[in-house]
């Protein structure tokens, strides 16, 4: 994906008041997850490592989404949804999910409601976020929305938040990498605030380290 970092504000601007507050928001958010209960299978989060995939302005793939046509009975209650002619629910995640996973996902029709910062879309991954809160895929759409309107805050908390919440020291050292090569254009150095974060978390440290080791990442 290609940024455009003349566009971008100052880090220091927008994360003295957001390093404050980290902690605490993160926190609530960990609590919020724990207390979420939800009825969509926990395997059908997360198959594959999905994620839409916008190289910058293309005319013709802007020409492509305006010409796209829902192919199957889920996307045209997606598109329902985000024409908001559908409420938000479990049913409408759950159509999301299963044409993230298609074999052959309808790529330009999706792409054009990200594109266009759609506010039911932006929900929808939120709700998403909410229910499997280390999705890879989920984050990668959330971090792909922001391109288009920007939300970094909300990226940085949520991808804060996996991490916290990972224990699998090697999905945790993916969502890591993740969380750096999503944020990076922004001027956030993730890894690092991350080995501020798990400081004395022995596991997460030693691989934070590694990872700023193995890609020569400076002090």
């Amino acid at each position: 994906m290609q940024w455009d970092m003349s566009s971008k504000k100052s880090t220091k601007a927008i994360f003295g008041e957001y390093r404050s507050l980290r902690n605490t928001r993160v926190s609530e958010l960990i609590k919020k997850v724990l207390e979420e209960q939800t009825d969509i299978p926990m395997d059908r989060a997360g198959q594959g490592d999905f994620r839409w995939i916008d190289d910058g302005f293309d005319e013709d793939e802007i020409q492509e989404e305006r010409n796209a046509a829902p192919e199957n009975l889920n996307q045209e209650f997606l598109m329902a949804f985000f024409d908001g002619h559908v409420k938000i629910s479990d049913a409408v995640l759950e159509a999301y999910l299963t044409e993230k996973s298609a074999p052959s996902p309808n790529f330009p029709l999706f792409r054009r409601y990200f594109r266009q910062a759609n506010p039911a879309l932006r929900g929808l991954l939120r709700r998403g976020l909410d229910r499997f809160p280390t999705d890879k895929s989920l984050l990668h759409d959330l971090a792909f929305f922001h391109e288009h309107q920007g939300m970094l805050s909300e990226v940085i908390d949520r991808y804060t938040l996996a991490c916290t919440l990972e224990e699998a020291i090697e999905r945790f050292t993916d969502l890591a990498m993740d969380f750096y090569y999503n944020t990076i254009e922004d001027g956030f150095e993730a890894l690092f605030e991350l080995r501020e974060k798990f400081h004395d978390n022995g596991p997460k440290r030693l691989a934070i380290d590694t990872l700023i080791r193995e890609h020569r990442f400076p002090d």
